[in-house]
């Protein structure tokens, strides 16, 4: 297990490549000095596995895992906890946060976390989000 202020971003992804890798792009832009790992858990998906495979992905402490589906496994709150619980198992820092695969952080929202984390001595933290169109407007 790492140790002091590395994290772990959790993803889970199924059928949606293109923003996958807009996710993936947001945590690479993160201003957070510490470390950062992105985990990505493909949800029996070879579209993703064969778009994540062209990627030069291997500057960054990345990495996926394809999880295969049985044929009688429906999708799912139950499913989608069980691939989060797999994520988390398979992290190996203190601190883990979760981005889905159709977000993006803003660059600084792993260091406000951890400023935050720090500020009121906090074993959690939690964030808010903005809602934004595909355009950038905001949603509301």
């Amino acid at each position: 297990m790492s140790t002091g202020d590395d994290i772990t971003v959790l993803t889970v992804s199924r059928g949606r490549p293109q923003l996958l890798l807009r996710a993936i792009r947001s945590v690479q832009q993160q201003d957070y000095s510490g470390e950062i790992h992105h985990l990505v858990v493909v949800d029996d998906d070879p579209q993703t596995v064969a778009v994540l495979k062209k990627q030069n992905l291997s500057s960054i402490n990345f990495k996926w895992i394809s999880k295969p589906r049985a044929a009688a496994t429906a999708s799912g709150p139950h499913h989608l906890a069980a691939l989060r619980n797999l994520a988390v198992q398979t992290a190996k820092t203190k601190w883990i946060t979760f981005l889905d695969d159709d977000n993006e952080y803003e660059a600084h929202h792993l260091s406000k976390l951890m400023e935050c984390a720090h500020k009121n001595a906090c074993p959690a933290v939690h964030s808010w989000m903005q809602i934004l169109h595909f355009d950038g407007t905001p949603y509301l």
